[in-house]
């Protein structure tokens, strides 16, 4: 197996920045200019955010809407809001000038909703073309090409949220947190398969949104003559697959 640098997937980084500058100007711009400006401001969020969307590229990628659409713009509503706020405040308190202390609680949520958006890149840059002779894989800045030789076996793959973090369910619903109680309750693993690589650490791929489905893809391996591993080499549920699950 091969990878390498794909810097075609920046474009996608740069392209996020710029539309959640806009985001933010509009927020900016609603306390300051109001809500005409504000929703020019977003009119052009949107525009070079939809002007830029790249056509869908491989065999198999992530649903537009549930994985990157919804997981950006719900990035860049919390970003600006979080951003904005403390100048709202300031403005209101003081008449203009200035930060309001919340900046010290807000500025690092607004920070850690990046981590949205980064969700959506990253599902936005996945491509997997299924070559004559290799698996070709686009996922983030990197390439992948893994000769179906080199593939031992396919796996059932899932990862469930640390047993420490369930754990504070209770925790949160003591102390008046019934948001993100209910958040860490009804979050559900994440589902893929595993290409168990020959004398290399395995590929996993997420098949949660994949389309087509990861029924299919698995299919498709297995016409390459890549079959499920042995029940003893397994780490996920099989009857899943053999229903056509994705």
């Amino acid at each position: 197996m091969t990878n390498r640098f794909d810097p075609s997937a920046l474009r996608g980084l740069a392209v996020r920045g710029v539309t959640l500058g806009a985001v933010v100007a509009a927020f900016i711009a609603f306390a300051h200019l109001g809500a005409v400006a504000a929703l020019g401001a977003l009119g052009v969020a949107i525009m070079i955010y939809a002007s830029t969307r790249p056509a869908r590229r491989g065999d198999f990628s992530y649903a537009a809407a549930s994985a990157i659409v919804i997981p950006d713009w719900l990035g860049f509503v919390l970003i600006g809001f979080f951003l904005s706020v403390p100048l709202w405040v300031s403005d209101a308190a003081s008449g203009g000038g200035g930060v309001h202390p919340s900046a010290w609680v807000l500025w690092p949520m607004a920070v850690f909703c990046c981590v949205i958006p980064y969700v959506g890149w990253r599902s936005e840059s996945f491509a997997l073309t299924l070559a004559p002779n290799a698996l070709c894989l686009r996922r983030g800045w990197r390439a992948y090409s893994l000769p179906y030789a080199e593939i031992d076996c396919v796996r059932p793959w899932r990862r469930d949220l640390p047993r420490w973090m369930r754990g504070l369910v209770p925790f949160l619903l003591a102390t008046a947190h019934p948001g993100p109680a209910g958040a860490v309750t009804i979050a559900r693993p994440r589902q893929g398969i595993e290409l168990v690589v020959k004398g290399q650490s395995g590929l996993v791929i997420e098949t949660d949104a994949l389309c087509p489905p990861g029924s299919k893809l698995l299919l498709e391996l297995r016409a390459k003559g890549i079959d499920l591993c042995a029940p003893g080499n397994t780490s996920g549920p099989l009857n899943s697959w053999q229903q056509g699950d994705g």
